[in-house]
């Protein structure tokens, strides 16, 4: 799965800034010649050389931008070490089917299952959490449950769980959390339309 992205990054590396850089190089070359036979005509080349410079610089920032987002693993192996040191033990299932979906899945799910992580260390008084993952017909589903005494979700003064509602509906998903016998129990889901 990390060949194959590599291997899309490449090609996408290759297609957009490698042609992008041939077509500046060419104009860059006509310009040149410009310069001494028809000065008037160069600041057309220049201009479109400069425009072609900037789309590229904002594609690399995407670029970017997409390889630093987190991985669903990453994200728990992070979290792992803040819940550990906060006294609070992480058990998952389905990590390993997990690791495997989409990239824009685990994008857009990791900042919301961190947020909800770092919810459990700073107000559930828990002593476990459990996350799990679950790829189901209709889409994604992860739950983030624990075992504390987290009953007042609205603090004042507190956009967590806005956001992270805010961030699931704006990809089509759905955020939910409540009480059960347990704990807190924080479900995501994302509609299988999210991959394609």
């Amino acid at each position: 799965m990390q060949r194959d992205e590599r291997e899309r990054i490449a090609r996408d590396l290759h297609d957009t800034l490698g042609q992008s850089f041939s077509m500046i190089t060419v104009k860059t070359e006509l310009a040149r010649k410009l310069l001494s036979k028809y000065p008037e005509q160069v600041a057309a080349e220049l201009t479109d050389i400069e425009a072609t410079s900037r789309d590229n610089l904002q594609l690399v920032r995407t670029i970017v931008n997409d390889l630093h987002q987190q991985s669903l693993s990453e994200v728990l192996v992070t979290q792992s070490q803040t819940l550990d040191a906060a006294g609070v033990s992480l058990m998952t299932f389905g990590e390993s089917l997990a690791v495997q979906w989409p990239t824009v899945v685990q994008s857009e799910l990791a900042p919301v299952v961190q947020e909800a992580l770092t919810n459990v260390v700073r107000h559930a008084r828990a002593g476990k959490v459990t996350v799990g993952f679950i790829r189901g017909r209709d889409g994604y589903e992860v739950t983030i449950q624990d075992d504390g005494e987290g009953h007042e979700f609205h603090r004042p003064g507190s956009n967590g769980l806005a956001g992270m509602h805010d961030r699931m509906v704006a990809v089509g998903g759905s955020f939910d959390i409540r009480t059960n016998r347990v704990g807190t129990i924080v479900t995501l889901r994302l509609p299988q339309g999210v991959s394609e």
